[in-house]
Formats: C-alpha cells, sequence, structure tokens
C-alpha cells in the first residue's frame, strides 16, 4: 500500500501548479488571464454548491457500498471522514491512493480489505456508465464520435450487467485456480468477486448507477456554467456538447498516469472545447482551469484536511494494524 504524506501531498501539489501553467502557456497566456478576468464570478457560489452536491452524491454512493461489506458496522461520520480523506489522494497517479479507505474502513469497522478492495473497481465502474450515459446523447443528436464513438460508448453502458454476471466470475475464478502465480489468492478473489457482483445487481447497483449518472450529469453542469461565465450562452445543445467532450477528455486523459489527469485532461477539455463548441482559445482554457478548479481541487484541499485528521484518528494508512483491531471477528483474511 502506498505511504501517503504530508511531504508527497505538497510535492504533488507543486507538480500539478506547474503542469496546469505549462497548459495555460500553450495558449495566448495574455488572453487567457482576459478571460479569467472577465469571469463572470457571480456564477461561482452556484458552481460550487453543484461541485460540493456531486461530490455528496459519490460519498452516498462509496457510503452503500462500504456499509454492505463492513455489515452495518460502520458509523456515518466514520464513513464521511474516510470518503473525503480519499479525496485527498486524488493526485496520485491512476488515483491508486485510494487504497487508505480500505486501510481506514480497516481500522474503523473491522473490515477486511480483501472485501473493502473490490469498491474501489465498483466505483469506477460506475463512473464510466455515469461518463458513459451523458456522453452518448450528445454522440448520437449531435453526430459526434462517428460509429466507432457510439460502439465504444455503448458498450462501456454493459459494464454493470457483465460484472454482474455470476458465468462471467466463475469463468475468471476458474482461470486464477489454474495460474500459478495467482492461485493460493483464489479464496480471498472469490470473496471479492461475491462483493463485487453484489455491487453490479439491481439492490445495490441501480441506485449506485442512478447517483452516478447524477453526478457526472452536475459535472457536466459545472462544466457548462463555466463556459456561461465565460462568454458562451448555455443552451441544450451546449450541455450535449460539453457532455461528449467531458467524456472525451476524460477518457482520453486517463491513458497518461498523470497524477489527477492534470494538464492532460485540462488540455484535451480545451482542445475539443474550441472545436466542438465554437469557443475561443481563451475561453475554453479559462472554462477549463476553473470547471476543474471546482471539480477536482475542492474536494482536494478538503481530502488534504481529512487525510491528516485521518492519520491522527487512524495512524497512518501504511502503519501497523492496532491489536484492538486486528483481533475483532472478521479481520483476518
Amino acid at each position: 500500500m502506498p505511504r501517503i504524506t504530508a511531504r508527497r501531498l505538497f510535492i504533488a501539489a507543486a507538480v500539478a501548479v506547474t503542469v496546469i501553467a505549462v497548459v495555460t502557456a500553450f495558449h495566448d497566456v495574455p488572453a487567457v488571464a482576459a478571460a479569467l478576468r472577465n469571469f463572470d464570478w457571480r456564477l461561482l457560489p452556484l458552481g460550487l454548491a453543484m461541485a460540493i452536491t456531486m461530490h455528496g452524491l459519490r460519498f452516498w454512493r462509496w457510503h452503500l457500498y462500504a456499509g454492505h461489506v463492513s455489515d452495518g458496522a460502520l458509523r456515518l461520520t466514520d464513513s464521511l471522514h474516510i470518503y473525503l480523506a480519499g479525496l485527498g489522494t486524488h493526485l496520485t497517479p491512476g488515483r491508486v491512493g485510494e487504497v487508505v479507505r480500505c486501510a481506514y474502513l480497516r481500522r474503523a469497522a473491522g473490515t477486511p480489505v480483501a472485501r473493502s478492495a473490490p469498491i474501489m473497481l465498483a466505483e469506477r465502474v460506475m463512473d464510466g456508465v455515469g461518463l458513459f450515459a451523458l456522453a452518448l446523447p450528445g454522440a448520437v443528436t449531435l453526430g459526434l464520435g462517428g460509429t466507432a464513438g457510439l460502439v465504444l460508448l455503448a458498450a462501456g453502458l454493459l459494464l454493470m450487467p457483465a460484472l454482474a454476471s455470476h458465468h462471467l466470475h466463475r469463468a475468471a475464478l476458474f482461470a486464477a485456480a489454474r495460474t500459478p502465480l495467482i492461485r493460493r489468492y483464489v479464496p480471498s478473489l472469490e470473496r471479492a468477486s461475491d462483493d463485487l457482483r453484489v455491487f453490479m445487481l439491481p439492490r445495490i447497483g441501480l441506485p449506485a448507477a442512478l447517483m452516478s449518472v447524477t453526478s457526472v450529469a452536475l459535472e457536466v453542469g459545472v462544466f457548462a456554467l463555466a463556459l456561461h461565465g465565460a462568454g458562451l450562452p448555455v443552451t441544450w445543445d451546449v450541455y450535449l456538447r460539453a457532455g461528449f467532450v467531458l467524456t472525451a477528455g476524460m477518457l482520453a486523459s486517463a491513458v497518461f498516469m498523470v497524477p489527477g489527469n492534470l494538464g492532460v485532461a485540462e488540455g484535451g477539455i480545451a482542445a475539443l472545447t474550441r472545436s466542438l463548441l465554437a469557443a475561443t482559445a481563451p475561453m475554453a482554457a479559462a472554462a477549463a482551469l476553473i470547471m476543474r478548479f471546482l471539480t477536482l481541487w475542492t474536494g482536494l484541499l478538503a481530502g488534504f484536511a481529512a487525510l491528516a485528521t485521518a492519520t491522527r484518528t487512524w495512524g497512518r494508512a501504511t502503519g501497523p494494524e492496532p491489536e484492538s483491531v486486528a483481533a475483532l471477528p472478521g479481520t483476518h483474511n
């Protein structure tokens, strides 16, 4: 498990600021600065409220999953604390730092890491479902992406039913049992597989999917609001295109192991905004930076504070497990 320290987070933040500065430098810096000065900052409180609501929905999705694997032993306040601490690790490449949630969940509720680890995969799947669901209407209605793009987006919506398939899980475990390097982990993988499948079944999967789609709709709304503040009037057509732009930009940036997709996401979103939304380069860059500030950096700042208090409450995520917790029933893998 990666060791998350204040020093490493500070370094990551410094890298993030540098990357954003470099992305901005690819545009006309004075023009981008002028676009930011001319931004309608009266819209910022509404954008912040939408971003907070977005994070709130993702927290309830996390709590739905965590409540299942902890068998109801997780307190709501501890659950919120752990979720926010995870936000403080979003600058780690591929968001691998989110495994701190597994460590803190074990210490707060005695939940084995083998049971909580599937939550991260389920969250990424649901994030994908939300992004694909918001991108597909724009792609179909506006003729964006072509046939290959439509097939890719439609296929992404099948992730949830595919992972709910009992036969698919049995086949994967059958293959694992015959693979020398991972054969001994099959019992733990089997329990994790069962939990992941439950996450995709209607009782948990449908509420989680609804929260995911709604949270992404709010994220697209923040982007559309940023465009409006930068000078592009928002219509239904613009909102649909913004959904496609946001999805395409985030998916394209996912192939780069850059902390938080910083720089790559902003640059990709700004480039697509110029071509698909008829926005000027300074307007597109300003909107991308403001959107990412509201959706990424606000959560990140809250996460830094939560991660610091979680470390004081439960110890470092990489430290030894307290004996009182390790002795609880069900805490041994």
